[in-house]
């Protein structure tokens, strides 16, 4: 489990590149699994934080789930859990109780899944570490909140 965002007004940026995940990839057992908070916008009609963040984690994680803890059809930011398999097999996520302590609400695991379909990714950037603009996109999604 990873959390290094600060109050969802930081990441580092040599924590969200494609060479980050190769590496944390590479450390992952072969069957691992990691779970990442995350905080943002599922909005990815333009070129925002959260597209850009699916965008270049599934270049190295193709079989991973986003679950958006105040659910998917919520506009605003929230938090969300990447969740990452290192090998091929499904990721299956019960039908338990997921309770989010910061807006005090209580909801199935299962209905917190992010369609993958729904999000725009062509239009995203892709951070690597010669190029991670995340800080601008960063202000640009909180300057909405």
């Amino acid at each position: 489990f990873s959390d290094v965002m600060n109050s969802g007004l930081f990441i580092p940026p040599h924590l969200a590149t494609v060479e980050f995940f190769e590496a944390f990839k590479a450390r992952l057992a072969p069957d691992g699994i990691a779970i990442l908070n995350f905080i943002g916008s599922l909005d990815t009609t333009t070129m925002g934080l959260t597209g850009s963040m699916v965008k270049t984690i599934a270049t190295v994680f193709p079989n991973y789930e986003l679950l958006a803890l105040r659910g998917p059809e919520h506009p605003g930011t929230q938090n969300m859990l990447f969740i990452l398999r290192h090998d091929n097999q499904p990721i299956v996520i019960p039908d338990t109780e997921i309770i989010d302590y910061f807006n005090e609400t209580q909801k199935i695991a299962s209905t917190l899944i992010v369609n993958q379909s729904s999000l725009t990714l062509d239009n995203q950037a892709l951070f690597t570490d010669n190029k991670s603009n995340i800080e601008p996109l960063i202000v640009k999604q909180f300057r909405r909140f």
